[in-house]
């Protein structure tokens, strides 16, 4: 794999109406990728996996964009990927309908099972978090019309089946307990994440899930995207993108429309959330980065000479997989201006707590002075300044954690 690197000025926090700086052309005709999840222990793996069309599966440092180790299978064609809540652990959905879980560390091949008949074309990993609620690690989509879900170690938890033909995307919205999932039908179907607990702790891998919701979409869906929305509104969104020009935008709760965005002159085959923008890349060989919030778009981005197969994000970065034997990654703005929202908001909550200890300190103080026969009222005053000190203290320990991690993330791309 060759690296290009791309020189230019140093940069500091990107700023939203600059466009999105170029860090590294990657040449290797890969067809998708998945970055790991950040925060994990150091045994854990931190960076990208790329798979190439051959099968054989790349792992990338993120910071030297150096191949770091070539593993799996050739001719195993992966057609979907995603990182795996353990930290180390990438699934792969293959060609052959078989699912295949591989270590990024030492690249290993953990576990395979048959998962589809006739291609897994779809895979959306849940999050640690995410896993530990629902107790699965992932879902998929494939061309026997059916969505399934998964643990690590190849446990079937439940099967959807109500699409009439193959299912090419899906998508986890957790907060909202909702699974998404778009099939060559033209259909969108919604289905219910309580209703896939259930299944699960019956341990019944027949066990069907009944289907939520279903939309008309206009063409073959090939991808979707969860938003959960701003700091301050909250109002959650998926996007999905086809085999048409426009990109369809949903209330992820309701599922009614809320926007139909036409920017694309081709089919929209990827799409990417990176902090509050949201990537699309279509066969029109663009990829356009947008205001989320606005459904603006902010860059429309022209560093390939073929459509896109892929987009996904590691950490301040998103890269672009095209058809062109390259791979692009730039430098997220999206995600240093979702950082600076949350430390506002955390600054903003810590602000609030401080003014209620100087109160509840009064009132204390007070008490002490004129009440003698006040000492039950005096304890629970004492009980709550305690509550409300060790909030202020996790705001603020969640404040300085994001303060470092914002100031490496800005040292780091500074020095790429």
């Amino acid at each position: 794999m060759r690296a290009t690197r791309i020189t230019g000025s140093k940069p500091g926090t990107p700023a939203v109406s600059a466009s999105p700086r170029l860090l590294r052309r990657l040449q290797e005709d890969f067809k998708c990728g998945c970055g790991s999840w950040e925060g994990g222990s150091r045994e854990e793996f931190q960076g990208a996996v790329l798979a190439r069309r051959d099968g054989i599966l790349c792992s990338v440092d993120c910071e030297t964009f150096r191949t770091l180790r070539l593993f799996g299978k050739k001719d195993d064609v992966v057609h979907a990927m995603g990182w795996l809540q353990s930290g180390s652990l990438v699934a792969c959905g293959l060609a052959n309908g078989d699912v295949c879980i591989w270590d990024a560390n030492d690249g290993s091949k953990v576990a395979r099972w048959p998962a589809h008949n006739g291609g897994v074309l779809c895979l959306s990993s849940c999050s640690p978090q995410q896993a530990t609620a629902l107790n699965m690690s992932f879902v998929t989509g494939g061309a026997d019309w059916a969505v399934r879900c998964w643990t690590s170690s190849g446990q079937q938890v439940w099967v959807g089946q109500s699409h009439n033909l193959s299912v090419r995307s899906v998508c986890i919205c957790f907060d909202e307990g909702l699974l998404w999932s778009g099939a060559d039908d033209k259909t969108i179907k919604t289905w219910s994440l309580a209703g896939m607990s259930t299944t699960s702790s019956s341990n019944s891998s027949d066990q069907q899930v009944e289907v939520r919701g279903s939309m008309p979409f206009g063409g073959s869906v090939l991808t979707m995207s969860h938003y959960p929305g701003n700091r301050s509104t909250r109002k959650a969104q998926v996007w999905v993108g086809g085999e048409r020009n426009s990109i369809g935008v949903y209330d992820a709760i309701s599922s009614a429309l809320i926007s139909d965005l036409k920017a694309h002159k081709g089919w929209v085959n990827c799409l990417q959330l990176a902090g509050i923008h949201m990537w699309s890349g279509s066969a029109d060989k663009t990829a356009i980065c947008w205001n989320a919030e606005a459904f603006q778009p902010l860059h429309v981005i022209n560093e390939h000479s073929s459509y896109l197969r892929a987009i996904f994000s590691f950490s301040w970065q998103v890269w672009t997989v095209s058809a062109d034997s390259s791979a692009c990654v730039f430098v997220s703005d999206g995600v240093f201006e979702d950082m600076s929202q949350e430390q506002v908001a955390l600054q903003k909550a810590i602000q609030q707590y401080q003014a209620q200890v100087k109160q509840l300190e009064e009132a204390k103080l007070s008490l002490q002075e004129t009440a003698s026969d006040s000492r039950h009222h005096l304890q629970k005053v004492n009980e709550e300044l305690m509550q409300v000190k060790q909030q202020r203290d996790k705001e603020q320990a969640k404040n300085d954690s994001l303060n470092q991690q914002l100031n490496e993330s800005q040292t780091q791309s500074s020095e790429s």
